[in-house]
């Protein structure tokens, strides 16, 4: 009996930690390259080559994101994302915070899903829906033409994103 009360408790743990996850991710984003550039040299005034050493240092970024199943249909989430500068370790910030990138936290059900804190706005998701490289690092339209507001990100927004209806959907 004591070893099937045991089984009952360790299967009933598992399923409950089976419910729910968190997940660290990032991106380093570094490019190390050479340039040649022409300059006088120093024997016979002949052009030589002049080497010189570039870091580019790209949109590095760390995460933690996580999703808690709540039961009936309802979920909890949260993503907190902070910028990153390789070329030092210190942090990107894009927004003056740890968590520059994101910190927000959600709900999320049939209904759709109900973000608030730091995110992405509505504009960037609209611009990044119909670019070419989907925003990645660089977007040709919002440097044209910017992002409605306030930028790419804002901070104490409340959003709603619809569900799915047969491939539409939308975000206020």
């Amino acid at each position: 009996k004591k070893t099937l009360i045991a089984l009952a408790a360790l299967a009933a743990a598992g399923a409950s930690f089976a419910q729910s996850s968190v997940t660290l991710y990032g991106v380093a984003d570094m490019a190390v390259g050479k340039t040649n550039k022409a300059g006088l040299g120093l024997a016979n005034d002949k052009f030589q080559a002049i080497a010189s050493n570039v870091l580019n240092n790209g949109t590095s970024r760390f995460g933690l994101k996580g999703v808690e199943d709540l039961g009936g249909g309802l979920k909890a989430g949260f993503n907190f994302e902070g910028g990153l500068s390789l070329a030092n370790g210190a942090g990107n910030l894009s927004g003056g915070q740890l968590f520059s990138r994101a910190a927000n936290m959600s709900l999320m059900g049939g209904f759709g899903e109900i973000r608030g804190g730091r995110t992405l706005t509505t504009s960037f998701y609209s611009i990044a829906s119909w670019e070419l490289t989907g925003t990645a690092n660089y977007s040709v339209v919002a440097n044209q033409f910017g992002f409605a507001g306030a930028g790419p990100r804002d901070s104490g927004v409340v959003m709603y994103n619809s569900p799915n209806f047969s491939g539409f959907s939308f975000s206020a």
